[in-house]
């Protein structure tokens, strides 16, 4: 699970065995919310507990926690389990989700925008939860961030991606 944004000061993540465990801990906190409870094939299950905001996330995971995350935006959080990314503000109410047709591999804040890759691509969206632009390609089997450029790279070669807006700079297949 990423979690670069946080020290442990301001975030703990314990795992938990099972989601009856996870709802219990929950029901514990007068703040607290559940992402991802209703998935098919969970194998994971993450207690998050946020000092600063006072309130408390579950994550239920597909992925082993693998394709998970919660980034800090301004005064809000962003949190991203699997196929889902919600937008937190500083009460820790949800204020929007987008669901992604595969899992998310990485956040990026980018300005006052999220780049989000994920598994057949990546998509710029602003704060209201809006795409800004959307790439999409074969399964991506690495990325990486330099400047105001995306570089992605799948089986038949790689992509550099203009942060301003989706466009491809370079191709090499």
């Amino acid at each position: 699970m990423d979690t670069r944004d946080y020290n442990s000061n301001e975030l703990t993540v314990s795992s938990v065995d099972s989601l009856n465990e996870l709802q219990e801990i929950l029901r514990g906190f007068q703040k607290s919310e559940l992402i991802g409870g209703s998935e098919e094939g969970i194998n994971s299950f993450f207690h998050l507990k946020f000092t600063e905001f006072g309130g408390n996330i579950g994550l239920c995971s597909y992925t082993n926690g693998n394709c998970s995350g919660c980034r800090k935006f301004n005064e809000s959080i962003v949190i991203y389990n699997d196929q889902m990314l919600c937008w937190f503000d500083k009460s820790l109410e949800i204020e929007w989700k987008h669901r992604f047709d595969a899992p998310i591999y990485d956040v990026c804040i980018w300005h006052d925008k999220l780049i989000v890759v994920y598994e057949i691509g990546a998509k710029c969206l602003n704060s209201n939860g809006d795409s800004v632009w959307s790439h999409s390609m074969d399964l991506v089997a690495n990325h990486s961030f330099k400047g105001n450029i995306l570089t992605m790279t799948t089986d038949e070669g790689s992509s550099d991606i203009s942060l301003e807006d989706g466009s491809i700079v370079t191709q090499n297949l």
